[in-house]
């Protein structure tokens, strides 16, 4: 384990402690138990049917191909936990690719605006893993309407069809990661990053992508405690390759 692998796992302590912290603030708190959106959400593109306790997003070939719903757009939330859960049915075509925007200033579609966008095309998707084929998991940016891909994992494991399935995204300053049920994915830096802006739920090409929760919980500063805990867990690890090390040598 070398020095950004430990900081990486620091990290994520910090994560762990500041979103189960007393302190943490929800900015947003969605279940979709009602017959319609919530005020706090609006549709930017397609429609959106909220049924069952879920919200069912979808494209229309008559009109955009592709379905968002969009809360806190434009918003100063900053360093947050975002968690969502879809369900990967595929439909009849037997095909998913869900969309899911965070710290979105502006949003007019899918590729239109300054947002981050994960992109989670499921295995269920025919053909195979990859850009085409299904099993990727994509993380990019857009700013001022310019794209840049941060991270592509394919294949990545995890989704479940027809079941719930949870993504957890931090997003601390310039610091974000991606997990699906459980298991980390993308853990990276960006150079230029998009520091505030609500949240987006979406599909495209006429698929239809369920959401069942969604919530936003504010990361606060971390307390001093939290600090000395985490500084202390470096050290250990670094205690432990330092032995480690040691009696390779020997």
């Amino acid at each position: 384990m070398q020095y950004q692998e430990i900081q990486k796992t620091i990290f994520s302590i910090a994560c762990l402690l500041v979103t189960n912290s007393a302190n943490a603030a929800v900015l947003l708190d969605e279940n979709f138990n009602g017959t319609s959106l919530s005020p706090e959400w609006h549709i930017e593109q397609g429609f959106a049917e909220v049924n069952g306790g879920y919200v069912d997003i979808f494209g229309s070939t008559g009109g955009s191909r592709d379905g968002w719903i969009v809360a806190g757009e434009g918003s100063s939330w900053s360093n947050y936990h975002f968690s969502t859960h879809f369900i990967a049915d595929g439909g009849g075509d037997n095909w998913f690719r869900g969309e899911i925007a965070f710290r979105v200033q502006d949003f007019h579609a899918w590729t239109t605006g300054t947002f981050y966008r994960l992109s989670i095309d499921t295995p269920i998707w025919g053909g195979g893993p990859g850009n085409n084929g299904g099993g990727t998991a994509t993380l990019g940016s857009y700013a001022d309407n310019n794209f840049s891909e941060l991270e592509t994992i394919s294949p990545f494991p995890g989704v479940i069809a027809n079941q719930d399935n949870v993504v957890d995204i931090w997003a601390i300053g310039n610091h974000i990661q991606v997990a699906i049920n459980g298991t980390q994915l993308i853990d990276i830096t960006d150079p230029n990053p998009i520091l505030t802006g609500g949240v987006g739920l979406g599909a495209i090409w006429e698929s239809h992508v369920r959401y069942d929760y969604a919530e936003v919980e504010d990361i606060p500063p971390i307390p001093e405690p939290e600090i000395h805990a985490m500084l202390l867990v470096g050290l250990g690890l670094l205690g432990l390759i330092t032995r480690r090390r040691k009696e390779t040598a020997v």
